[in-house]
C-alpha cells in the first residue's frame, strides 16, 4: 500500500462517483469548469459551505471510446450519507449540463481508494503508460489536504507535480 492509499483510507468516504461530458469532447478549461462548479453546486444544495466538503477527483481517459471523465471520493461534513444524495449529485451534474454520473454510497471493501489511485505507481507499467502525461491527475480539495495531513505523520503531499489543490 503506498502513502497516497494509506492516507485515503484514513478518511471516512461517503460517496464514489464518476462524471462524463455529454456531446462532443469538450475543452480542458471547460471541464476544469465544470468539475470546479460542480463541487460548489454540491456544497449549495447540501446547504453547507464548500469548504465543509472533502473530496479528492481523478481526471482519466477512457479506455474503450477514449472520453475524458472523472471519478471521485466525496465526504459531506455535518451529513449522513444516503441513496437520496446520490441522486440530488447525479442531478446536480446533469443540471450543469453534464453527461451520464454513477453515485454511489462508499463501500472500503470495494477498494475505492485503489482505483482512485490506479496507474500513480511504477509498480504497474500498463496503467502507468495509459496515464501518462496529463490524462491522469488527481486533485484534492483543501479541506482533504488538510484532514490528510493532520492524520498522517509524514504528508504524501510534498513535492509531488501530479497534486493540484482546488478550494
Amino acid at each position: 500500500m503506498n502513502s497516497y492509499t494509506h492516507a485515503i483510507t484514513l478518511v471516512d468516504w461517503q460517496y464514489f462517483g464518476s462524471l462524463t461530458y455529454s456531446g462532443h469532447e469538450k475543452p480542458d478549461y471547460v471541464r476544469r469548469s465544470m468539475a470546479c462548479g460542480f463541487w460548489y453546486r454540491v456544497a449549495h444544495v447540501m446547504k453547507v459551505r464548500p469548504k465543509r466538503l472533502m473530496w479528492v477527483q481523478r481526471d482519466e481517459v477512457g479506455e474503450k471510446f477514449g472520453r475524458k471523465h472523472h471519478h471521485f471520493l466525496l465526504r459531506i461534513e455535518g451529513t449522513t450519507a444516503s441513496i437520496g444524495v446520490c441522486h440530488v449529485l447525479a442531478a446536480c451534474w446533469k443540471q450543469m449540463g453534464g453527461g451520464s454520473s454513477d453515485i454511489r454510497l462508499y463501500d472500503p471493501r470495494l477498494s475505492g481508494a485503489d482505483y482512485m489511485l490506479k496507474g500513480l505507481s511504477e509498480k504497474n507499467e500498463y496503467e502507468v503508460g495509459k496515464f501518462s502525461g496529463n490524462l491522469c491527475q488527481l486533485t484534492f480539495s483543501h479541506r482533504t489536504q488538510g484532514k490528510l495531513r493532520s492524520m498522517t505523520a509524514r504528508s504524501p503531499f510534498r513535492d509531488r507535480p501530479y497534486i493540484t489543490a482546488v478550494s
